[in-house]
C-alpha cells in the first residue's frame, strides 16, 4: 500500500526533472541505461554501445540524474553511482528522480527531501512534497486537511500556506489554486495571473501556461497575456522549442509564438526529444522518427512502438518478442524479451504530456502489449 500511495503521490510532480538549473534526466551526462539480462528476468545498466557496465542484479531500476539511480533490491529502495556501489543511504519507500539537486522521498507514509550529499535536507515528516522548482522552493503540506504552502531545501516557509493546491514551480512560476480556481505565482508569491480560471491551467514551460476554454486548449504566457486562443483538442508541453499538438483528427507542432511549423497531418505525435519526434500517419502505418523540418529519418517495423524518446543518444522501443535499444540512425543496440503481459504506460518523467497520449493511441490499436515496468 505504501508503494502505491507514493506512486500516486508522485503524479503530481512536474515532469522536468534536473540535477542544476538546466540540466534534465534526458541530458544527465552519465550515459547509462537501464536494460534487463536477455531473458527478461533481472535489471541492469548497459553502455551505448550496449554492454552490461552494471551487471543485471536488481528486481527495479531508473534513469540516473545527477550521477545516482534508484534501484530497487529485495523491496528496498537504494541509490547506485555509476559504478554501481551501493550509497550508504537510508531504505526509502519512494524516491523521485534529483529536480534541481533534490529527491523527494517518504518514508512511513511522510516526505522529506534529499540531496545530492545523500543526506536528508528536509527530515519526512510532511505530509506532502512536490519536487524541487527551478527556484529552490518545492510544494509542501503539513497534513491532508492543511493548505499548501511553498518551502526552501531548508524547510524554511517562503510561501505562506493558503493555497488549496501548489503545482510545482518552472521557469520561476507555478500553478496553484485558490477558492476552487486556478491561477499563477511567482517566487515571491505575488499573483502574476489571478485565480479566475475555473478549468485548470498546466505549465508548459519556457514560461507559458496552457489553458482550457470550452474543450479547447490554447496557451498564454506567465502574466496572462494571450498567445495561442483556445483551439486544439490537446496541446503538449514545450521540448526543444516545439509544441505538439492535436487538432479534431489531426496532429501537428506550433513554436511557442503560436505558430504552425509542422500542419496538423499526423494521427499522432510525442514531443521532440534530442531532435526527433514519433508521428503516426495512420493506425495502419509504422512509426516514424521526424527532425523539426518534417523530414523523416527513419521509420520503426509495423510491430514496434517506442518506450522512450532519445535520452542520450539511445531510445528504446517495444518490440515484437520485447524491446530493444536503438540510436538515432535506427541502428541496433541491445535486445531483451520479457514473458509478462499488459498495455505499456508512459515513463515517469514522460506523463501528462503528449507521449503520453502517443502511446495510449498505440495501446488502443496494436495488438502488441507489453509491461514496460519503471522505464
Amino acid at each position: 500500500m505504501k508503494k502505491i500511495y507514493y506512486l500516486v503521490m508522485a503524479v503530481v510532480a512536474t515532469l522536468f526533472v534536473a540535477c542544476s538549473d538546466t540540466q534534465t534526466p534526458e541530458t544527465d551526462t552519465t550515459k547509462l541505461y537501464p536494460a534487463m539480462d536477455p531473458s527478461g528476468e533481472m535489471w541492469g545498466y548497459i553502455d551505448a554501445k550496449g554492454n552490461f557496465v552494471i551487471q543485471p542484479m536488481y528486481d527495479d531500476v531508473m534513469n540516473f540524474s545527477c550521477g545516482y539511480a534508484r534501484v530497487w533490491l529485495n523491496d528496498e529502495i537504494k541509490f547506485i553511482d555509476n559504478k554501481g556501489k551501493i550509497q550508504p543511504t537510508m531504505s526509502y519507500d519512494y524516491a523521485s528522480d534529483f529536480y534541481h539537486k533534490y529527491s523527494t522521498i517518504g518514508l512511513d507514509d511522510r516526505m522529506g527531501l534529499l540531496g545530492t550529499n545523500l543526506s536528508l535536507s528536509i527530515q519526512p515528516f510532511y505530509y506532502y512534497l512536490g519536487t524541487m522548482g527551478d527556484n529552490g522552493l518545492i510544494s509542501a503540506l503539513m497534513d491532508d486537511d492543511s493548505k499548501f504552502q511553498y518551502v526552501n531545501a531548508k524547510g524554511e516557509v517562503k510561501i505562506q500556506a493558503m493555497f488549496d493546491s501548489a503545482d510545482d514551480f518552472n521557469s520561476g512560476v507555478a500553478i496553484i489554486a485558490l477558492g476552487g480556481k486556478y491561477g499563477v505565482i511567482n517566487s515571491k508569491g505575488d499573483f502574476t495571473i489571478q485565480p479566475t480560471y475555473k478549468q485548470r491551467l498546466w505549465n508548459m514551460g519556457e514560461g507559458l501556461v496552457g489553458y482550457n476554454d470550452n474543450d479547447k486548449m490554447g496557451f498564454m504566457d506567465a502574466n496572462g497575456n494571450l498567445i495561442l486562443p483556445a483551439m486544439y483538442t490537446n496541446l503538449g508541453v514545450v521540448s526543444d522549442g516545439m509544441i505538439p499538438f492535436q487538432s479534431k483528427t489531426k496532429a501537428g507542432y506550433v513554436d511557442t509564438k503560436g505558430n504552425i511549423v509542422i500542419p496538423d497531418m499526423y494521427l499522432s505525435v510525442s514531443e521532440f526529444y534530442e531532435g526527433c519526434a514519433w508521428v503516426r500517419q495512420s493506425e495502419n502505418s509504422a512509426v516514424a522518427c521526424i527532425n523539426k523540418k518534417n523530414e523523416v529519418l527513419f521509420y520503426l517495423l509495423k510491430d514496434e512502438a517506442p518506450v522512450t524518446g532519445f535520452h542520450n543518444g539511445l531510445a528504446l522501443i517495444r518490440t515484437k518478442t520485447g524491446y530493444k535499444y536503438i540510436d538515432k540512425k535506427n541502428n541496433f543496440i541491445y535486445a531483451w524479451s520479457t514473458k509478462e503481459g499488459g498495455i505499456f504506460n508512459a515513463p515517469e518523467n514522460m506523463q501528462n504530456s503528449m507521449f503520453n497520449a502517443f502511446v495510449k493511441s498505440l495501446n488502443e490499436s496494436m495488438t502488441l502489449h507489453f509491461d514496460s515496468r519503471k522505464l
